[in-house]
């Protein structure tokens, strides 16, 4: 598809919302840890290859909404059938018990590290 990390993760968020109205910019920021401007910038990308549309608010036009197009919900539902097939390939490799408990682990950090994240702005 030609896009970044950042710009994968955006559309990822944004598909998994699409039976609703779309994502307001400012959630799809506060779910990636980012700051709204580098969302606004990022998604320019993805909206000129079509994979996403942009719709202000009714109430409150400083208000944006992101959502998914059909396109990008297709092409993503291709590659879900890659992605499962990496997945049950390493729950061969590794195991059931393993993939599990690693998924957890992780699970763990990334809580440890939201934690941390809240002490230091608290500092701040």
């Amino acid at each position: 598809m030609g896009l970044t990390v950042s710009q994968w993760n955006m559309l990822v968020i944004i598909a998994e919302a699409h039976e609703r109205s779309g994502l307001q910019v400012k959630s799809v920021a506060e779910t990636l840890r980012v700051n709204a401007s580098f969302i606004v910038r990022q998604s320019r990308p993805l909206e000129d290859l079509g994979l996403i549309r942009r719709k202000s608010s009714n109430t409150d036009k400083r208000v944006v909404y992101l959502s998914a197009t059909p396109k990008a919900l297709k092409e993503l539902a291709r590659l879900q059938e890659s992605r499962d097939s990496v997945c049950a390939a390493i729950k061969k490799e590794m195991g059931e018990a393993t993939t599990l408990h690693t998924i957890e682990l992780l699970q763990q950090l990334e809580r440890s590290l939201a934690r941390c994240r809240a002490r230091l702005q608290i500092a701040d």
